[in-house]
């Protein structure tokens, strides 16, 4: 379970995949037919669709670039996230080495000042990613699962 998390969390999500091919797929037909088109006239079939096919194509990077946008924006708050949890593990450390040393003023001021302030802001960081809303107000589905 960790694996496919780990997978999914370094590659592209596949609605976003399926976009990209489908847009090399739709360039290589408008490639095939610009060139049927050149050998007949202006007033085609080849043309029609020629036109079709760059609208589909805008259309679709349209999608593609908001996509992209929105996996590099979850994947960034994932990495937050899990810096944020690192960080975190590293002072609980550091307060058991503290406190085995007898620096305990030290001790004291990362169990009580350092460790609050990190854990508040993932509590932050967390609740913001659940509460994913798009520009029209209504929740969106994550494009990362950062959960097993």
């Amino acid at each position: 379970a960790c694996a496919k998390l780990k997978n999914e969390l370094t590659s592209k999500p596949t609605q976003l995949d399926e976009i990209d091919r489908k847009v090399i797929q739709l360039e290589m037909e408008r490639l095939s037919l610009k060139s049927d088109a050149e050998e007949d006239d202006e007033s085609s079939a080849a043309f029609e669709r020629l036109r079709k096919l760059d609208q589909q194509i805008a259309d679709l990077k349209i999608q593609q670039d908001e996509m992209t946008a929105r996996w590099q924006l979850e994947r960034g708050g994932v990495d937050r996230l899990q810096e944020l949890k690192e960080r975190i593990a590293g002072v609980r450390l550091d307060i058991e080495r503290a406190e085995r040393d007898y620096k305990l003023n030290e001790a004291a001021e990362l169990k009580f000042s350092t460790l609050p302030a990190l854990e508040q802001e993932l509590n932050v960081l967390e609740g913001s990613g659940a509460d994913a809303i798009d520009g029209d107000g209504g929740e969106t589905e994550k494009m990362l699962n950062d959960e097993v």
